[in-house]
């Protein structure tokens, strides 16, 4: 930028030199032409007081003239009146030069602003020339910074104006016609007040309104996938994916829940509006993993696993934080899931896990994954091909349990401590 203005600095004093130069010539020009004039103005000057001493005798021989019988009255006046018009020659004469003299007057003050302006060029170039030092440097830096924040402030501005536009603009989630508006202009509304009816114009989808507990919200998101059914249609099912989550929640008998709008495909035209409908919500999927039944994942505490049909590999153990003491007794599972045994456990200081087991059927640790409707990924403690027990040994689910939900995905699910997870979100 500094070299750039120095070139610009540089070609202005070069342009303003160029000026001057054409400038002076102009007036060396004027000048001669100036004092040829000033000869011919004072010759003109003296050819009119000729003139006029001339026109005053014409007009005494005039005067004459009228009482003398012997004079030409005719040839006097025209005499006159040649003298006139050699006097309006002169004065135009003398006008023209003083035009001159004015215009000559105009290029000196015009040379004087361009020699003003040459020295200011100059001036500006040399301070161009000049290093800058640490004052001027920070003072630019300064400038610079102001500027900056300037410009993110007005960004920010634009933005936050942009947003505020954007808020002003009803939008709907499927195409329709709006059959009715709920709201007057300028009615104070909330995140669920139904501000206009509409009527889709296709009969090839459908608008599903769901409602999401606060607990499960976050894994929702515009876009996920979904699997409707309804009572009434036991052989169809529908499909069709989340185009809104409302931002406001709702509450009722304490209970916090959210809106959620999906639109489903319903090219048979079979839902109609005010139909009940069941709905699964994918909000994960992968492919090519290992999964069990969600029946067969039991809970000890904070350990889950299932039980194995096999012999436990050499040098396996099992890890876990759930132990009771020897002998027959009972004991106490405490955890995600919650519940009392008074079934009995052989051997002292083994495992709940292992108590009372058939031959050939241990407990294994495994670590889950996502959470489907009816299985559950395991990604470690399990290799594909392994059997595992459907649900858990007989001795273990003669036990008597009391509470709970197996962490809140589906019944407790007996033995000591034991649970499993139920139906979650679609996998």
């Amino acid at each position: 930028t500094g070299y750039t203005t120095l070139q610009s600095d540089q070609n202005t004093v070069t342009k303003d030199q160029t000026t001057i130069t054409a400038d002076k010539n102009a007036i060396t020009q004027d000048q001669n032409a100036l004092t040829q004039d000033q000869n011919a103005v004072t010759k003109d000057q003296a050819q009119l007081a000729l003139d006029q001493k001339q026109l005053a005798t014409d007009q005494a021989a005039l005067a004459d003239a009228k009482t003398s019988s012997n004079y030409s009255s005719q040839q006097t006046q025209l005499q006159i009146q040649q003298d006139k018009q050699a006097v309006q020659a002169a004065i135009q004469t003398y006008n023209d030069r003083t035009s001159q003299l004015s215009t000559l007057d105009n290029s000196k003050i015009t040379i004087a602003q361009d020699q003003i302006s040459l020295k200011s060029a100059e001036a500006t170039l040399n301070s161009d020339l000049q290093p800058a030092d640490a004052t001027t440097i920070a003072a630019a830096r300064a400038s610079v910074s102001n500027a900056q924040a300037a410009l993110k402030s007005s960004e920010a501005q634009l933005q936050s104006a942009q947003l505020t536009e954007q808020e002003t603009v009803l939008r709907a989630p499927i195409d329709g016609i709006i059959t009715a508006v709920d709201v007057a202009n300028g009615a104070p509304v909330s995140g669920s007040t139904v501000i206009a009816t509409m009527e889709a114009n296709t009969k090839n989808e459908s608008l599903v309104q769901l409602t999401v507990s606060q607990s499960q919200i976050e894994s929702v998101k515009v876009g996920n996938p979904i699997t409707l059914t309804v009572d009434a249609l036991p052989n169809a099912t529908f499909n069709g994916k989340i185009t809104q989550v409302y931002p406001v929640p709702t509450t009722s008998s304490n209970v916090t829940n959210y809106t959620v709008i999906a639109n489903v495909n319903n090219s048979s035209g079979d839902l109609k509006p005010g139909m009940s409908v069941n709905v699964e919500i994918q909000v994960a999927n992968q492919q090519h993993v290992l999964t069990v039944p969600a029946i067969s994942l039991v809970n000890f505490g904070s350990m889950e696993g299932v039980y194995v049909v096999g012999t436990r590999p050499q040098g396996g153990s099992l890890s876990g934080h759930h132990h009771v003491g020897g002998g027959s007794g009972s004991g106490t599972s405490t955890g995600t899931s919650s519940g009392t045994s008074n079934g009995s456990f052989g051997g002292s200081g083994s495992s709940a896990a292992s108590a009372k087991l058939p031959s050939g059927v241990y407990f294994q640790p495994v670590q889950v994954g996502i959470m489907g409707t009816s299985t559950v990924q395991i990604t470690g403690g399990l290799t594909a091909g392994q059997k595992i027990m459907l649900v858990p040994p007989g001795s273990v689910l003669s036990a008597t349990t009391s509470g709970s939900t197996g962490r809140g995905f589906g019944p407790f699910g007996g033995g000591g401590g034991g649970g499993r997870r139920g139906g979650g979100q679609n996998g």
